[in-house]
């Protein structure tokens, strides 16, 4: 069995995002820097001392890690907002967040991009009612 190859040139960024601890909902929209179709995105977050990270987009809401339909070079997402609630506690404020794209191959089969991981920190803040 052979793992599907990724192309190298596979990139996001983090257009914008916002993440609310007192809505627990995280909003990212991303931009494709890439020569490639995006398919697929993995959103992970967690505590910034954790080693493991959370698959936020879980494939119960809002699509899943399947785009509603790729993502072309130079185009970017809508925003799209996810449920952190079972990541997220009200206590702390800094997370890493982890995007790794994937992309279908011309066989049909998943690719995921690990040479094309982007991690950053961010900070989320409660909002006043």
């Amino acid at each position: 069995f052979q793992t599907p190859e990724c192309p190298k040139d596979i990139s996001l960024i983090v257009r914008e995002f916002s993440c609310d601890l007192t809505k627990k909902k995280l909003t990212l929209t991303l931009v494709n820097k890439g020569l490639f179709n995006v398919t697929d995105v993995y959103i992970r977050l967690g505590k910034e001392n954790r080693e493991v990270l959370s698959l936020v987009n879980d494939g119960k809401v809002n699509g899943g890690v399947r785009l509603a339909s790729p993502l072309a070079p130079g185009a970017k997402t809508l925003p799209r907002t996810y449920d952190i609630s079972s990541i997220v506690s009200s206590d702390v404020s800094n997370y890493i967040l982890e995007i790794e794209p994937a992309v279908l191959n011309k066989k049909g089969e998943l690719a995921l991009c690990d040479n094309a991981v982007i991690t950053q920190k961010i900070t989320c803040t409660s909002t006043i009612p």
